[in-house]
């Protein structure tokens, strides 16, 4: 579950915080495309929030705390 959440949350948690003050700072600006501006900033996090879980996937594969193990059998 912890690994589901570092693989799902993260990457969503970084693209909404770089649209968000990405929206905030380019709109106090003054720009006129601060949205598109905004949204590259999120892509630009959402590209960094992947390469650091692609870090933490090598180190967790590692440890054996990280292995999928089936639980119950539904029928």
């Amino acid at each position: 579950m912890k690994m589901t959440l570092w693989a799902y949350g993260f990457p969503l948690v970084m693209l909404l915080v770089g649209i968000l003050f990405g929206n905030y700072y380019f709109k106090r600006l003054g720009f006129n495309n601060y949205e598109l501006l905004s949204f590259a900033v999120g892509m630009v996090l959402l590209v960094i929030s992947y390469t650091i879980l692609g870090k933490v996937d090598k180190k967790a594969s590692k440890d054996s705390n990280y292995d999928l193990k089936m639980v119950k059998v539904i029928k």
